[in-house]
């Protein structure tokens, strides 16, 4: 049996009651199946669940769910409309990056950790927070935004620390946000879908 902390990125059905679940743990990614979704003992199941897990080893590659127990959930979030395009960003763009780059450290962890409970904050400027988020993605991807934008610097600048009580507009977010995604697919080959449901924001 294995013990450990960590968020829920993706919970995938597959058969007719399984399932795959990813858990980004503080340094790795870690996939689990779950033989029965539909258990009582899954039902606390949610995507960007932070809490702990405990896993034990199978004959497969995947380690297997035996229990989870919740610390902390999104619950605000799931009813209002603009973060549920926020989280799907997030866990499309979290996905596919950690599939060709999974050698973080507990910093990129507590950076995913902390953009997700600023979006069940509802005082909090969810378009700053995401692009704040987008930023240090692609840094984190070895790409330098702030040297690529330079017709853009003066909003670019409000992202070099997160500032708890800034706020954009949604002009300059989407124009960020629109140069990120360039960035993005440019020099690492990452399309997102959920760009078009973020641009409609």
């Amino acid at each position: 049996m294995e013990k450990l902390k960590g968020i829920i990125l993706s919970i995938t059905p597959y058969k007719e009651k399984s399932g795959i679940i990813s858990i980004l743990y503080k340094n790795k990614l870690i996939e689990a199946t779950i033989l029965n979704l539909n258990s009582e003992n899954f039902s606390n199941l949610k995507k960007f669940s932070y809490g702990e897990f405990l896993l034990y080893k199978g004959p497969t590659k995947y380690f297997k769910l035996k229990s989870f127990y919740p610390i902390f959930e999104l619950n605000k979030a799931y009813n209002d409309f603009t973060s549920l395009l926020v989280l799907d960003f997030l866990s499309e763009i979290l996905i596919k990056i950690l599939l060709i780059k999974n050698d973080y450290n507990e910093n990129f962890f507590l950076l995913v950790f902390g953009t997700i409970k600023r979006i069940e904050d509802e005082s909090s400027d969810k378009f700053y927070n995401l692009i704040f988020f987008y930023n240090k993605i692609l840094v984190y991807l070895g790409l330098d935004p702030y040297n690529m934008i330079s017709s853009y610097l003066a909003n670019y600048k409000i992202l070099s620390e997160f500032d708890y009580s800034i706020k954009i507009s949604r002009n300059n977010f989407l124009k960020l946000f629109n140069i990120f995604s360039n960035i993005l697919s440019n020099y690492s080959g990452i399309y997102l879908k959920s760009y078009n449901n973020i641009m409609l924001l």
